[in-house]
């Protein structure tokens, strides 16, 4: 079990994705996606500077990123695909589901596992339903989105290979969404 101070840096760095959904309001899909396919490979360069030279921190890094891919890149690669295809509600989904409620559990898993599920739905419901006024969500796709991430969180860690969560869970919840929309 990592420290709490390594979380709650992992978890900061993490919550800096919520910035996605202004940028995209403010910039369009365009920019967002040539920002995000950016982000993306300067996050691969920094995968080759971490295996290289040992630029990042091991403290801040889980035991499976350190000879590993980061989850920055995870992300970086799913955010780009959703983005590319998908509406901007659905990449707005992915968003909440993979950077807050996933954040959310991961700060919840260091105190409890039990708890991190539930309380990721729980929080994902509630950004919905405050972004709903801003946004115009589908409240009915946007509950059953967030049950596809908080399961695709949980389902990548029962299988023999390990799915990245940060690449899964945005992907899900946002197909769900879409589908369902």
């Amino acid at each position: 079990m990592q420290s709490i101070k390594a979380e709650l840096a992992r978890k900061s760095i993490h919550f800096l994705g919520v910035g996605y959904i202004p940028f995209y309001l403010y910039t369009g899909k365009d920019i967002t996606l040539l920002t995000v396919v950016s982000l993306t490979i300067f996050a691969l360069f920094v995968e080759f500077l971490k295996f290289r030279f040992g630029v990042i921190p091991e403290w801040i890094l889980r035991e499976h990123e350190i000879k590993g891919v980061g989850s920055h890149l995870y992300t970086g690669v799913s955010m780009s695909l959703v983005t590319f295809t998908l509406p901007m509600e659905a990449c707005f989904v992915a968003i909440a589901c993979g950077i807050v409620g996933d954040g959310i559990s991961g700060l919840a898993k260091s105190y409890s596992r039990k708890i991190s599920a539930p309380l990721m739905f729980l929080s994902l419901l509630i950004l919905i339903f405050i972004l709903s006024d801003y946004i115009n969500f589908n409240l009915y796709s946007s509950v059953f989105a967030c049950i596809a991430g908080a399961f695709a969180e949980n389902f990548s860690k029962f299988r023999e290979y390990h799915i990245n969560d940060n690449f899964s869970v945005p992907l899900a919840s946002s197909l769900v969404y879409t589908l369902l929309a």
